[in-house]
């Protein structure tokens, strides 16, 4: 059963409960009131990881803690590649309503590094509450939808984020960084029947391709990247040149998503983003001809790019636009901060006619 599924059996189920109680004469006795109060704390979420692309990491211990020191487990045992901040493959871990976790604590494997890590990252409850207690706008008949998940992410060199998630929408709300662990290998892999070197060359080979398998093997592996993409500066992302734009989907390089419709999807308030790395934006032009279009900028040249114009000053603002006005056949983009105004190159597009 998917998520979808599930979600809406679990609401069917509590409607009829909360009715049930309703219909008593004591519906509003005291301990009606703790169970309303214990609800209230508790939110319908699945636990998941993720992992960059071509770099698979797998994880072998891994639990949330919750405020009132519950565990709930992460899907151990599970090989993850699939992008950065990207949800895997959820379990359904009981209870079906989980309090807000305070603590995630991983062990895991880098194929890559050949290498253990292991990571204890606190985790701003008083942030990820009101996201898994709030609703958001969302373009379908239902109009808005909940964040139901949160995905751990396990990068080179030990990073560790963590995103809270929902349908178009993924809030980074942890970052950081764990250490090399001394674990045994056999422990891990009692009934192995061949190397650990062989076992890694096998698993690199069966999920990398050969130009990405190459790729690796050519470059030391390091946590750079992603130790770079979770710096947040003061950033606004803006579209410019529609006439209208509906609705647009922006990707960060730390793995967010973030969703805007109407008048906010074309110039969203700053707060505290890494750089955008594309959008996909569906958009009007003078003569209310529609288009929507996959913009792709690329991640290494805007990481640098806001190093150049901000340096280590994380409060000092940011605009990165995307100009549609010369679509269909052209799209640019610039980063400014006050002082200086940069075109970027390389902005690679695909565009279609609504």
């Amino acid at each position: 059963m998917d998520r979808w599924a599930r979600s809406t059996l679990v609401r069917a189920g509590l409607l009829a409960t909360l009715a049930c109680h309703g219909s008593h004469d004591t519906a509003n006795s005291p301990s009606d009131r703790n169970v309303d109060n214990a609800m209230s704390t508790a939110f319908e979420w699945y636990p998941s990881l993720t992992g960059p692309t071509n770099l698979p990491m797998k994880a072998l211990q891994g639990a949330f803690t919750l405020r009132d020191g519950k565990k709930i487990g992460l899907p151990t045992e599970a090989t993850v590649d699939q992008g950065w901040g990207e949800p895997g493959d959820t379990e359904l871990r009981e209870p079906q309503f989980k309090g807000v976790p305070v603590r995630v604590d991983v062990l895991w494997f880098s194929y890559a590094e050949d290498a253990f890590y292991r990571a204890s990252l606190a985790l701003p409850d008083a942030v990820i509450e009101p996201l898994l207690a709030g609703e958001y706008a969302v373009p379908t008949p239902a109009g808005t939808a909940k964040y139901d998940g949160i995905v751990v992410g396990l990068a080179p060199e030990g990073i560790m984020s963590v995103w809270v998630t929902g349908p178009g929408q993924r809030r980074r709300v942890a970052q950081g960084t764990g250490s090399r662990e001394s674990a045994d290998w056999k422990t891990y892999h009692p009934d192995m029947a061949i190397s650990r070197e062989q076992h890694i060359s096998n698993e690199l080979s069966r999920r990398l391709g050969a130009d990405a398998l190459a790729a690796l093997r050519r470059a030391p592996v390091t946590g750079a990247f992603w130790r770079d993409a979770g710096i947040s500066r003061t950033l606004q992302p803006v579209i410019t040149g529609a006439t209208t734009v509906e609705q647009v989907t922006w990707r960060f390089a730390d793995g967010e998503t973030e969703q805007l419709l109407g008048k906010a999807a074309m110039a969203p308030e700053a707060r505290p983003r890494s750089v955008p790395t594309g959008a996909s934006v569906t958009f009007s032009l003078a003569g209310g001809i529609r288009y929507r279009a996959e913009v792709s900028l690329n991640a290494p040249t805007m990481l640098a790019l806001a190093q150049k114009l901000a340096g280590d000053r994380t409060d000092a603002p940011l605009v990165v636009s995307v100009d549609v006005s010369g679509a269909p056949g052209r799209i640019t983009a610039s980063a400014r901060s006050r002082e200086t105004l940069v075109p970027l190159q390389g902005v690679r597009f695909e565009i279609e006619q609504r």
